[in-house]
């Protein structure tokens, strides 16, 4: 009976444990970023539906599962512009957190630039469904991230450039230059004719 009542507890200490084990081998994995990071670093956040979802062949340099294409219709953009409809690819893999993949879904989709130049979207990205979300919490995502674009557009000066609000004191340093240049030059200008007027 002990070694029953041993065995029951180690099952109940080790299931979570197994639970844990399973939901991160077969899941996505990313380090999700606050909200306004993810809208700082995002060069494209749209508002849209996943029209149509189909299967394609990998990129040659992929091997293995089929990867998917999916078609979606741009509500809006919130930051960014680009054509009414989008398509994205990626890997049909269950694990690899993309985002955008649910035929009739809703998605905020927020696209950073990929190592390969190109435009990505994935749920580390900032991504979210907004079906699976629920009204509310939709609505109340969208109006975050509006707001927070909202308060971006009002810019802070940079603290180099001593205090001139220009972004690389280099740069700061040229415009002086070139600004002590004109007036070097003007100055040159008046004694030259002054001297002139007073030789004639």
């Amino acid at each position: 009976m002990a070694a029953f009542r041993v065995l029951v507890i180690a099952l109940a200490l080790t299931a979570p444990v197994w639970a844990l084990h399973a939901t991160t081998v077969s899941a996505c994995t990313c380090v999700l970023q606050p909200l306004e990071d993810s809208v700082a670093q995002a060069e494209l956040i749209v508002l849209g539906t996943v029209e149509s979802v189909r299967s394609t062949d990998p990129p040659q340099e992929f091997e293995g599962s089929p990867w998917l294409v999916s078609t979606v219709s741009v509500e809006e953009y919130l930051k960014g512009s680009g054509p009414p409809t989008l398509q994205h690819t990626f890997p049909g893999d269950i694990a690899s957190c993309t985002s955008g993949d649910r035929e009739g879904h809703r998605y905020l989709l927020s696209y950073v630039r990929q190592s390969d130049g190109t435009l990505g979207t994935s749920f580390c990205s900032g991504s979210l469904d907004l079906t699976d979300a629920g009204e509310e919490v939709a609505d109340q995502q969208v109006q975050e991230v509006r707001d927070l674009l909202r308060d971006s557009i009002v810019t802070e000066f940079p603290k180099s450039g001593s205090g001139t609000g220009l972004a690389d004191s280099s740069f700061g340093w040229q415009v002086t230059a070139a600004a002590a240049g004109v007036l070097l030059a003007a100055s040159a200008s008046a004694v030259f004719v002054t001297l002139r007027r007073r030789v004639s």
